[in-house]
């Protein structure tokens, strides 16, 4: 028997399949996967949603994903309620048969292919139907994964209405000596949500240590993320505030730690950011004069071309050691 809180997750996801919201239940199967859980919903789920969220460009990585996670789940798939949806899949996975199963190690992985941004599971969650997101947001935000941070941050600033609010509240403890957290505590108590999380919020006021919102003398230490890409703000330009200003809803960052950062620089404003979001706050801050320094981020990544490009050696070289599944 599944403990309560991986069958309650598994549930989660299958909300949010059954919501239209395939890429949202693959990112929670995974995470389920990763932390051991292993059944035939579990993989057929998995390999179900992968599928379903392939595109009309971008079809052949899930489709390798899948078939190494149907293969992965075959033991337990094998004469369950499951093997029939499984079969089906496999029709349009010839290269399945070939595909060795799903190594643990790669689910992390697995999980960075799927995570294209920050706002996946928010906005995921935003399109449910609003009696629906409270049990998503209550289910995800008791697993200890950073994975679901954003999700407990929007929540508690009050996306998902009051009930979502209160439930992210009381699961917010775990997570409180993180920048971006403290910013959607500040966010949630300046705001009308405050009235609704009540009791709530003052339990979470009253754990956090004396000062912790006053204006800040350095720059704000760099909101946290699941990614490889370290995001460093190396000019504001000659805009700062403007600047600041469009850091924030990328980052959804308070004004104050916008501030600090393009006050202070050089600083590095996210660690772990993800490909889009490293590259969503490039291109929104470039037009005012600031620059960002991406670590990390290759030039393989890129989905413009270098200024430079590479050499062919290096060409070589960097494309011998990017991931099967890093199709840009």
């Amino acid at each position: 028997m599944l403990p309560d809180g991986d069958t309650q997750t598994l549930n989660a996801g299958m909300d949010l399949f059954r919501g239209g919201q395939p890429l949202a239940a693959a990112l929670v199967w995974a995470e389920l996967a990763r932390g051991g859980m292993s059944s035939a919903q579990l993989w057929c789920g998995l390999g179900s949603a992968l599928m379903q969220s392939r595109g009309q460009l971008v079809r052949r990585p899930f489709e390798l994903w899948a078939g190494k996670v149907f293969n992965r789940g075959a033991a337990v798939i094998a004469g369950s309620a499951y093997a029939e949806s499984t079969q089906k899949w496999l029709a349009e996975l010839p290269e399945a048969a070939s595909q060795p199963r799903l190594a643990d190690a790669e689910i992390s992985e697995m999980i960075e292919f799927l995570l294209v941004n920050e706002r996946v599971l928010p906005d995921a969650v935003l399109a449910l139907p609003a009696s629906e997101r409270m049990g998503v947001v209550m289910a995800l935000g008791d697993r200890p994964d950073p994975l679901y941070v954003p999700l407990l941050r929007r929540a508690l600033e009050g996306l998902f209405g009051g009930d979502s609010a209160r439930a992210a509240a009381k699961r917010m403890f775990r997570w409180l000596d993180r920048a971006d957290v403290q910013a959607s505590i500040e966010a949630a108590r300046d705001t009308p949500i405050a009235a609704e999380l009540g009791p709530y919020l003052r339990a979470i006021l009253e754990k956090l240590p004396r000062g912790w919102d006053a204006p800040r003398t350095s720059a704000c230490p760099p909101y946290a993320g699941i990614g490889r890409i370290d995001v460093e703000l190396v000019s504001a330009g000659p805009r700062p505030e403007d600047c600041a200003e469009l850091l924030r809803p990328v980052l959804v960052a308070s004004a104050r730690d916008a501030a600090s950062w393009v006050r202070h620089t050089p600083c590095v404003i996210k660690k772990g950011a993800m490909r889009a979001d490293a590259l969503e706050l490039r291109r929104m801050v470039e037009p005012v004069g600031a620059k960002l320094e991406l670590h990390g981020f290759t030039w393989s990544h890129e989905s413009q071309p270098s200024e430079v490009r590479p050499s062919a050696q290096a060409v070589g070289t960097a494309a011998a050691r990017k991931p099967w599944w890093k199709f840009w």
